[in-house]
């Protein structure tokens, strides 16, 4: 994580979003810009809560570790989203994985400013059960996914979300993806395999390149959005 002293940026992050209606007092002071670099973690499973994010620019993934050590995708962040406050409110350690599939921006706010001077700000927490209310319901969508929709449906979307044909620095193999989605290696390779048959994608070495990305969105619908 690099921390970036740009006041301009900062701004412009604060008007694009009107961060300042999130609060009824100034935070200006406080907000730190965080810069977070493709495949880096934003938080980890069992970390402390040290700042408040609020996810500006980029797309990171959001998964879980279980206890037998697998991993399973739960979705997709885009702006603007609130990182930590469900570890704020209850006092716990970060409970998910965020990691940054791109460059990603966050503003920060330290942990001990917000228990200090927001933790009875109404607009703050009418800001915070408004997003609470909305990551509730993402997650039951995300269960149905990982339960209901065929494994053909689940890899566009992945792929949709996580790759660019400019981008060739995507370090995740098959295997990944297949834990990931909560699938065998040997079902995800059939899939696939069908893809690049209907010139969907194709291999080119360790890199999944998208030919038509039309197709992909027909088959990924709005899934782990």
């Amino acid at each position: 994580m690099l921390k970036i002293n740009d006041n301009k940026k900062l701004n412009y992050y604060i008007n694009k979003y009107n961060i300042n209606e999130i609060f009824s007092s100034d935070i200006y002071p406080y907000m730190e810009i965080h810069h977070f670099k493709k495949n880096e973690h934003i938080c980890l499973s069992g970390e402390e809560l040290k700042y408040l994010y609020l996810f500006v620019e980029g797309k990171s993934k959001v998964y879980i570790t279980t206890p037998n050590g697998k991993s399973l995708l739960v979705r997709f962040y885009s702006p603007v989203q609130i990182v930590g406050e469900i570890e704020l409110l209850n006092k716990i350690e970060f409970q998910c994985n965020i990691q940054a599939i791109r460059d990603c921006i966050c503003i920060a706010v330290p942990r001990k400013i917000i228990e200090e001077k927001y933790l009875k700000d109404s607009k703050f927490l009418h800001y915070i059960s408004t997003h609470l209310a909305l990551k509730l319901a993402s997650l039951s969508v995300s269960n149905s996914v990982n339960i209901l929709y065929p494994l053909e449906n689940r890899l566009a979307s992945y792929i949709l979300a996580s790759y660019t044909n400019e981008d060739s620095n995507n370090t995740e193999n098959l295997t990944q993806i297949a834990e990931f989605l909560g699938t065998s290696y040997r079902h995800l390779l059939r899939v696939v395999k069908e893809f690049e048959l209907e010139k969907i994608i194709k291999r080119d070495n360790k890199k999944l390149v998208i030919l038509d990305k039309d197709k992909l969105e027909d088959l990924a619908g709005d899934l782990y959005q």
